[in-house]
C-alpha cells in the first residue's frame, strides 16, 4: 500500500502507485460478448497506464496550459475533469 496524506495529490498518488505496482494490473475488463467494447477482455498494467496518463497530460501542456489548469473532457455520457499539476 502506498502512503497518502492530506496534501497528496491524485497525480502524486498515481506516480507512487506506478512505481510500487509497476507490472500489476491497473485495470482489467473480463471477457463479455454482450458488450460493445472489449468483448475479449482487456488488461492494462500500472506501467502502461502511467505512460498513457503522461501522454494525456502532455497534450494541454504543449498548448500552454499551466499547473492548476482544469480541462474537462467528454467521455460518452460523463464529464471528466483532471487538474494538471
Amino acid at each position: 500500500m502506498i502512503a497518502i496524506g492530506d496534501d497528496t495529490t491524485i497525480g502524486d498518488a498515481f506516480v507512487r502507485a506506478v512505481g510500487t505496482y509497476a507490472e500489476r494490473p491497473f485495470l482489467a475488463v473480463p471477457a463479455g460478448a454482450h458488450r460493445g467494447y472489449h468483448r475479449n477482455g482487456y488488461e492494462i498494467g500500472f506501467t502502461q497506464a502511467g505512460r498513457e496518463v503522461t501522454a494525456l497530460i502532455a497534450r494541454p501542456r504543449r498548448r500552454g496550459a499551466a499547473a492548476g489548469f482544469i480541462p474537462a473532457t467528454r467521455c460518452g455520457r460523463t464529464l471528466t475533469a483532471c487538474c494538471i499539476s
